[in-house]
C-alpha cells in the first residue's frame, strides 16, 4: 500500500506570543513523516523563531500591500493547510494568508478569546489554550474551535528555574536588589497605559529594597522606550532578554496589565513545583479594561479567580507587591495552580488535532 503523501503545511507568524506557540508545533511537525512544513515569518516573531532552533524565511511586504505578499507565498508553496497565529490590532501577514488561502486554515490564539478580524477571514479552526478561551471564540466568531493547551509551556518545561533565574539576574544592573518586573504591552499611544506604568512605577519606590525593570514588548516604539528609561534613571532599568523565560525567572514579582508573559511565570513555576509569587495584573485603567474585554471576551486576566495570580488597583499596587512577595501567598500560588491541567501534552494534541482536521479535507 502506498504511503499517504504528506500535508503540506504553511506555517506563519509575526507576533511574539504567537512566534512561540508555532515554533513548538512546527519543530514536532518536522519530525513527524505526517507532516512538511515550511516556515515564513516577519518583524519580532524571526529572532524568537531562530532561537528555537527554526530557520524562518524572512519576508516582507513591497510598499505594505500583504494581499500581494500573501498571493506570492502561496503561488510558491501552493499549501495543503495554513497554520498561523494571531496579531493584532493591525493586519498583516498571518491575517493576508488566511484571507488569500484557498485549503483549510487553521490559527493557534495565543491569549484566550484573542480573535481579530484582519482583512475579514476568519480562520476554518483556531487551537485554543482551555475550554473557556475555545467557548468564547467559538460564540465570538461561529468558527470551530478546539481546547489543546499551551505547547509554549510545553518548551518550558526543559528549562531549569534556579539556572534561569541566575542568567536573567545576571543581565540585571542591581541583581541584589528586589526586582519588580513590569512586562510591557505594546501600547504605548494609549494614555491609560502610560498612566499605568506611571502609577507603578512610584507604588514600586515603597516597595523595600525595590528595583524597577520594565521589559518592553518587542513591538514597542524606540521613543517609548527612550522615555520609559528616562523615567527610572536611579531606580530600575530597561531590560531586553533574547529568552523572556529568563525576564520572567528573574522577578521577585511580575506585574503587567494582562500581558501573556504572566502565563509563562505560572508555567515556569509548575514545572518546577514550588512555591512562587503569582503574577499581578494592573487592569483599571478605562482604555485598557475596554481593550482587554474587547480581545479576550473575559471580565478579568486568567488566574485572578482561581486564585494563581493577582489583580492591584491604582491605589495598592505596592500593598499588593509585597503581599505577592510573603511566603503564604506563593505557597497559595502553588496550590492553586495545581488545579490547571497537566503540563507537557498540548504540542502532541495540536499536532493530533491538525492532523485529524488535514484528514478531514482529504
Amino acid at each position: 500500500m502506498t504511503a499517504a503523501a504528506p500535508v503540506r503545511v504553511l506555517a506563519t507568524a509575526r507576533d511574539p506570543g504567537a512566534a512561540h506557540q508555532i515554533a513548538a508545533i512546527v519543530l514536532r511537525m518536522m519530525a513527524d513523516p505526517r507532516f512538511d512544513a515550511g516556515l515564513f515569518a516577519t518583524g519580532a516573531a524571526l529572532p524568537i523563531l531562530r532561537a528555537a532552533g527554526l530557520a524562518p524565511c524572512a519576508c516582507d511586504a513591497a510598499d505594505g500591500d500583504w494581499l500581494a505578499t500573501a498571493e506570492r507565498i502561496l503561488a510558491d508553496t501552493t499549501p495543503d493547510l495554513l497554520l498561523c497565529g494571531l496579531s493584532g490590532p493591525d493586519a498583516a501577514l498571518d491575517e493576508a494568508l488566511v484571507h488569500r488561502a484557498r485549503c483549510r486554515r487553521v490559527a493557534f490564539q495565543d491569549y484566550w478569546g484573542f480573535a481579530p478580524p484582519g482583512f475579514g477571514s476568519l480562520p476554518d479552526l483556531y487551537l485554543t489554550r482551555d475550554d473557556h478561551a475555545a467557548a468564547i471564540t467559538t460564540r465570538s466568531t461561529g468558527r470551530r474551535a478546539v481546547a489543546v493547551g499551551s505547547p509554549r509551556d510545553d518548551a518550558i518545561l526543559p528549562t531549569r528555574r534556579a539556572a534561569a533565574r541566575a542568567a536573567g539576574r545576571a543581565r540585571l544592573r542591581r541583581p541584589d536588589r528586589t526586582v519588580l518586573l513590569f512586562a510591557g504591552q505594546p501600547f504605548g499611544d494609549m494614555p491609560g497605559y502610560i498612566r499605568t506604568l506611571d502609577t507603578a512605577i512610584i507604588a514600586a519606590q515603597r516597595v523595600p529594597g525595590a528595583w524597577f525593570v520594565y521589559l518592553p514588548h518587542p513591538k514597542s516604539a524606540p521613543e517609548h522606550i527612550a522615555s520609559v528609561a528616562a523615567r527610572l534613571a536611579g531606580m530600575g532599568e530597561v531590560a531586553a532578554f533574547a529568552d523572556v523565560t529568563e525576564a520572567v525567572a528573574a522577578a521577585d514579582v511580575l506585574m503587567t496589565p494582562y500581558s501573556s508573559v504572566a502565563s509563562d511565570l505560572v508555567a515556569l513555576a509548575r514545572a518546577e513545583g514550588g512555591p512562587f509569587p503569582p503574577p499581578v495584573h494592573l487592569l483599571w485603567e478605562d482604555d485598557l479594561r475596554a481593550m482587554f474585554a474587547a480581545n479576550s471576551g473575559l471580565s478579568e486576566p486568567p488566574g485572578v479567580s482561581e486564585g494563581y495570580a493577582l489583580a492591584a488597583q491604582a491605589d495598592d499596587i505596592a500593598e499588593t507587591l509585597v503581599f505577592a512577595l510573603a511566603p503564604a501567598t506563593q505557597a497559595a500560588a502553588r496550590d492553586a495552580a495545581r488545579r490547571l491541567p497537566p503540563l507537557g501534552s498540548a504540542t502532541t494534541r495540536a499536532i493530533e488535532v491538525i492532523a485529524a482536521f488535514a484528514q478531514d479535507a482529504a
